[in-house]
This record gives C-alpha cells, sequence and structure tokens, in this order.
C-alpha cells in the first residue's frame, strides 16, 4: 500500500506487510525529494529522513544523494 509505504519511509518504520516494491517506494521517495527541495523555505531534516528510506543497495543510495544535489543547484 502506498500510504503505509510513504508513512513507513517519514518516520523510519517498515511496513507491516513483506510484500512491498522497493523500486514503487523508491519512486515514491524520489517524487517527495523533489517536492522538498523545490519546496520555499526547505526542511533539510525531511530530505534527510527520506534519503534514509531508500530502499537497495549502497550504489542505489548513491544515486538518490547525487539527485538530491543536483536538484537543489
Amino acid at each position: 500500500d502506498p500510504k503505509v509505504a510513504r508513512k513507513s519511509v517519514l518516520f523510519g518504520m517498515m511496513p507491516d506487510t513483506l510484500s512491498f516494491n522497493p523500486e514503487a517506494m523508491n519512486s515514491d521517495v524520489k517524487h517527495q525529494i523533489m517536492k522538498e527541495i523545490r519546496q520555499f523555505g526547505r526542511k533539510y531534516e525531511k530530505i534527510f529522513k527520506l534519503l534514509e528510506g531508500i530502499q537497495g543497495p549502497p550504489k542505489a543510495r548513491r544515486q538518490f544523494v547525487e539527485f538530491a544535489i543536483k536538484e537543489a543547484a
């Protein structure tokens, strides 16, 4: 469920079910990161929490951090 995944990412928890899709969760996080970066009066702690919720290997996490930096520039 996207709402459960979104809440779990924001609060640093895993969803109750094991049948979640990491790619869909990551794309949702990417959209939220773009939204937070483009927003006036950025809330950096929320951006860092979103980045902590990225699922996958370190290479995928690094790509998201690079994306966030480019988006902010």
